[in-house]
């Protein structure tokens, strides 16, 4: 008995060697994986809410949920950093695999509205009228199409940041909210002419297009022996209708004429006996078709007998009183005895 009980206590400490032995074995054989860190942050305008933010360490190979939630007036851009792993950098819910120690950025923009509207005439066609979302320091391309018988003036409104306001194809750069309006005006057409013995110099002759209520300067000019007359035609607008230089508002589409008339010289003289007191004597200037009154007056122991020269259309040239008709150059002479 005591023989057997000495080979018990010789027993128990090989056998706790031998498990020894065996768990170092094991331990040997099956290593444990390395552990990485990944360190999150966000910019201004929203967070991380899926790990969070802050440093995190996982188990190499393992995959984490990432998810960014941008805070009200922002939007998600793209993660940045150490993302190679990342299963998609523009998606604000993606994951990364943890291969090694990583830093990543989750980053923001704010986002701002643009309102756009137009007068009547025309349409914004890009990108639409209404209320859109652009990220801060987007460049908006902006085109504003005329009907028939409209022109594009400008764009009014927060226009500081769009590159032409009196382009109707230009762009806008949001860095803020902001409301703009494309403006059109309708257009007309003026159809100017001249009878014979002028031209209308301003703004030519022909057609011209002009916005509603522009104020166009009209000239007329006489050739030699001619002299203006008036503008007929649409002249509701015209300023003066008998000013060689007047100016006419485009307020629809009109044709106007300026008329020209030749002018005649009528020279009058008479004998010894009397004088031509209406319109008198020498060289007075009529236009073509005006009828000038004559009149000749006896002095005492006088009396009138006609008129003779360029008498063809004087209505009677035995009459002291009588008329000319101005069709040409005249010189005519009352004659007493």
């Amino acid at each position: 008995m005591l023989s057997q009980r000495r080979h018990n206590y010789v027993a128990r400490p090989s056998i706790f060697l031998i498990t020894v032995a065996l768990i170092a074995g094991m331990v040997g054989c099956f290593q444990l994986p390395p552990f990485y860190n990944l360190a999150i942050a966000s910019t201004a305008g929203g967070s991380v809410t899926t790990p969070g933010e802050r440093t995190f360490t996982y188990v190499k190979g393992e995959m984490v949920n990432l998810v960014a939630t941008p805070d009200t007036g922002y939007q998600f851009v793209n993660w940045t950093g150490d993302v190679d792993t990342i299963a998609d950098v523009y998606a604000a819910t993606t994951i990364i695999t943890m291969n090694g120690d990583y830093a990543i950025m989750a980053n923001f923009v704010a986002v701002y509205d643009l309102t756009i509207s137009s007068t009547a005439g025309g349409s914004v066609t890009v990108p639409g009228e209404g209320t859109s979302a652009y990220a801060e320091g987007t460049m908006v391309n902006l085109v504003a199409e005329a009907e028939e018988g409209y022109c594009f003036v400008n764009w009014t409104g927060d226009v500081g940041t769009i590159a032409d306001v009196y382009a109707a194809s230009t762009n806008i750069t949001m860095n803020g909210d902001y409301s703009i309006t494309a403006n059109f005006v309708a257009v007309y057409d003026l159809n100017i002419s001249s009878t014979a013995g002028g031209s209308v110099t301003i703004p030519g002759e022909g057609t011209s297009t002009y916005d509603e209520g522009t104020l166009v300067n009209l000239v007329a000019e006489t050739e030699e022996g001619y002299e203006f007359v008036n503008w007929t035609g649409d002249v509701g607008t015209i300023a003066d209708v008998y000013a060689a230089s007047t100016n006419i508002t485009m307020n629809g589409d009109y044709s106007i004429t300026a008329n020209f008339v030749a002018v005649y010289d009528l020279n009058i003289s008479s004998t010894t006996g009397g004088s031509v007191t209406i319109p008198g004597e020498g060289t007075s200037t009529y236009d073509e078709g005006t009828v000038v009154n004559l009149v000749a007056e006896a002095e005492e122991g006088y009396e009138f007998v006609n008129w003779t020269g360029d008498v063809g259309t004087i209505a009677d040239v035995n009459s002291a009183t009588t008329t000319i008709t101005m069709n040409n150059n005249y010189s005519i002479t009352a004659n007493f005895s």
